[in-house]
């Protein structure tokens, strides 16, 4: 096949003139719309066939998103346009009253993907019966959720694990990121200046990456290939599923590859960053799957990235891996990008109990109620451990 058969797509990443599978990502509840929103941001709704879809009862909350996003306000009737109160039933009936209307902005669809923050009415209630529906239509049906933080009301977190339950019945596949993970110490020097505001968008931008290594699989054509029957084969029916996208660390662009081990630090790097997310890593290692699926993407000009990253993971002891390789124009000449998709693991239901998430030593008092969003986070209570010696120099 000739590079030239390729157009070059928003993204820079080479497309394939060919019509790939349609994805649909639903953002549900507050939670869900603000991860939409951030998903506007880094245009994903530009990507060739995927669209984006904000549900919620309150009506207030989808004001202000442009005509690239679909807005489904559910349970008019219902819910009065006032949200659904912390009441999962609510959210539920909302659904049921929003049936059709539903379905029909579902309809097209070969792939669903679900995000949510579970713990309140909407999230917890409505997302399950939207992943019902998309069921009950034959579509691909995944979920991208997260749980709240362990210092929330013990009531949150026990919706949030009911809601999760629920869940289950209705998707092929599940990922629960656990919002704790934001105290995770393998983070700590990437947090530790982050402001307030910015610390509490970390989960918002782990979503993100989780929903963008599928979305380019998917809607991008590589030099090797992986599409969505490949996606679909890891998913499905799997239960339980590891998604990360890992990046190397940015480095000056130069005109070629040199031998000087540039390339194959960027490798490591992105695959450390894919393999170790702290936030989707929970019990499951990816041999433990039945399905995984890798790829790799890098710039048109740089030279043997698959051999390269095939010889990083047997370092690693991982073998049996689809890979994939994909060109990114603009990207710089010695900056790699991993995706990692696996499925099916055996300890297919471990994350959903919220007695397993608190093994992070963590500050349990409630954050002040008036916070600068500007201040560094690690000056207010909401703070790991870790974090401990900063606030007192900053004290000093």
């Amino acid at each position: 096949m000739n590079l030239s058969d390729y157009s070059n797509t928003g993204s820079g990443l080479r497309n394939w003139q060919y019509q790939p599978a349609t994805i649909k990502v639903v953002g549900v509840g507050s939670g869900g719309c603000n991860a939409v929103r951030t998903m506007v941001a880094a245009k994903i709704n530009e990507m060739p066939n995927v669209q984006l879809i904000a549900v919620n009862t309150d009506k207030q909350a989808l004001a202000g998103f442009d005509d690239g996003v679909v807005t489904i306000q559910i349970g008019e009737e219902t819910t009065k346009g006032l949200g659904a109160g912390g009441n999962p039933e609510a959210g539920k009936k909302a659904v049921e009253e929003s049936h059709e209307f539903i379905k029909a902005h579902l309809e097209g669809a070969d792939m669903v993907i679900l995000t949510t923050g579970m713990g309140g009415g909407t999230g917890s209630g409505a997302t399950p019966a939207v992943a019902k529906i998309a069921n009950e239509m034959g579509i691909l049906t995944v979920g991208i959720i997260t749980l709240p933080y362990s210092f929330e009301k013990e009531e949150k977190k026990e919706l949030a694990k009911q809601g999760v339950l629920k869940l289950r019945e209705f998707v092929d596949s599940l990922l629960v990121i656990e919002n704790d993970k934001v105290f995770d110490e393998r983070l700590s020097n990437d947090i530790k200046h982050k402001t307030y505001a910015q610390f509490l968008s970390i989960v918002d931008d782990v979503l993100l990456k989780s929903i963008q290594a599928i979305t380019i699989i998917i809607t991008h054509h590589g030099i090797i290939n992986r599409d969505f029957a490949d996606i679909k084969k890891t998913l499905s029916k799997s239960r339980t599923m590891y998604v990360s996208m890992g990046e190397s660390l940015n480095r000056e662009k130069s005109e070629e590859c040199t031998n000087d081990g540039t390339l194959e630090n960027a490798i490591e790097e992105a695959l450390d960053s894919a393999l170790n997310n702290p936030f989707v890593d929970g019990n499951n290692n990816i041999m433990e799957a039945k399905e995984r699926m890798l790829v790799v993407i890098a710039n048109p000009h740089a030279k043997g990235v698959l051999p390269l990253v095939k010889e990083a993971l047997s370092k690693r002891g991982i073998s049996g891996i689809n890979s994939g390789w994909y060109q990114e124009e603009g990207l710089l000449i010695n900056k790699i990008k991993i995706a990692i998709v696996a499925g099916g693991f055996e300890t297919g239901d471990s994350n959903i109990s919220y007695t397993e998430v608190g093994q992070i030593e963590l500050q349990t008092l409630m954050p002040p109620e008036k916070i600068d969003p500007d201040r560094p986070a690690y000056l207010y209570n909401i703070c790991p451990k870790f974090l401990k010696p900063y606030r007192k120099q900053s004290k000093k």
